[in-house]
């Protein structure tokens, strides 16, 4: 089989939009197989230009305009939350509707001129992600109104997809293969009632070498950060990411430890602007430095896993934890929460630490053990970087979907 191929990505967002690990992998997959398959990337998200944009020599991305179904259908849920209708019959009431369309359309955009495309263009697979997002409902109806083989990558977030949901069954069921990144989420697909024969185990995987070009101390110099500091880095913020335990933990340190610097990444959304700002004069006000970047990529995202120490993201909303693979790139521990299938990537006391969900004085814990003894955490860091360059290269993720990719052409 040659470049002939063509393989088409359904993904919520592309570049040049801020990337989820969902996202990142399909960026990732897509050029780094783009030699042998004419691959595509189309999104919904925030990028204006819907003309095809190439991400390189071989893929181009497209991102199609949302349609504003989602202002309506997310406020569904909320109410529901709001009076306190936890059970599920309004649950099946709500997901039914249009084989889940009104369900699928409250976890991201529903895109008519991405339907449209699909509809219109030939492809020989459609390989999409992130259950339940409007953009996977997508790809599930076409794959199935084209008998096109559809391989879907669930990243399965146990604590948002209920596995009632009608819709949300049926799509799994009749997907071609789906990819688990780990071995906890096949298990869960498994109990579900998927068979066992359509699953593929594929972890996730980066290019560790990029991250191995050191600029020397130039970002700590740039921001501030005296060489002496003990920097935390916390990569995403959020209440499920454990942002704000991870503050509380750092609020405490900081009046036994002077000498602490904090990287915080990502956006903050509109609801936590107040109480990040509160923790962070709160840090301030303790002599920590306090660096915050929003989001960062490429180069600028290596520089700040560099500068810092530990990783901190003891999150309950990954089905994996890309920024774990990151921090040990660098050579960094992490620590992390026992939640999910986040305990089968980060192995307590081997290569980082793990603690309960929502558990400050845990993280303060773990961080007064990595700061107390460089030895130790040097150990968990370097295991972790052997952890990626044996276990979750790039080139065991794209080698095994490719076969993937060959037995279904």
């Amino acid at each position: 089989m040659g470049v002939e191929s063509r393989i088409t990505y359904v993904v919520q967002r592309t570049l040049p939009d801020p990337l989820t690990g969902s996202e990142r992998y399909i960026s990732d997959l897509a050029r780094s197989l783009s030699g042998k398959y004419l691959a595509e990337i189309i999104a919904t998200g925030r990028s204006k230009s819907i003309s095809p944009t190439p991400l390189d020599s071989k893929v181009y991305s497209k991102t199609f305009k949302e349609f504003p179904i989602k202002y309506i259908t997310e406020v569904i849920p909320l109410i529901m939350k709001k009076i306190g209708l936890n059970k599920q019959w309004p649950m099946d009431l709500y997901s039914k509707p249009f084989d889940g369309f009104l369900h699928s359309s409250s976890f991201g955009y529903f895109s008519l001129s991405m339907k449209d495309y699909l509809e219109s263009h030939n492809f020989q697979v459609i390989h999409t992600t992130a259950v339940p997002t409007a953009t996977a409902w997508l790809s599930w109806k076409i794959s199935r109104r084209k008998k096109i083989p559809l391989v879907l990558t669930p990243f399965l977030h146990y604590e948002l997809v209920d596995f009632r949901v009608p819709w949300i069954k049926k799509m799994l069921i009749e997907s071609s293969i789906i990819i688990a990144v780990t071995n906890k989420e096949k298990e869960k697909l498994v109990e579900f009632g998927i068979s066992p024969s359509k699953i593929r185990v594929i972890p996730l995987g980066i290019d560790y070498r990029i991250y191995s070009r050191k600029k020397d101390n130039l970002f700590r110099q740039i921001h501030g950060l005296d060489e002496d500091l003990f920097v935390i880095l916390v990569p995403r913020k959020g209440e499920d990411k454990g942002t704000f335990d991870t503050l509380k933990a750092v609020v405490n340190l900081s009046q036994k430890y002077n000498k602490l610097g904090l990287i915080l990444l990502d956006k903050t959304r509109k609801g936590n602007q107040h109480k990040l700002a509160a923790y962070i004069r709160s840090l301030t006000s303790n002599g920590v430095k306090v660096t915050d970047l929003g989001w960062v990529s490429g180069q600028n995202l290596i520089d700040a896993y560099q500068a810092s120490d530990v990783l901190v993201e003891p999150t309950r909303t990954d089905a994996f934890g890309i920024v774990f693979l990151e921090a040990w790139a660098c050579g960094k521990p992490v620590i992390a929460a026992d939640f999910g299938a986040v305990s089968e990537i980060v192995l307590d006391n081997v290569n980082g630490l793990l603690v309960r969900f929502g558990d400050w004085q845990g993280i303060e814990k773990a961080l007064i053990s990595l700061i107390d003894d460089r030895k130790f955490r040097t150990r968990l860091g370097e295991n972790g970087k052997q952890d990626v360059i044996k276990k979750y290269s790039i080139e065991n993720m794209v080698q095994n979907t490719e076969l993937i990719y060959d037995s279904i052409i």
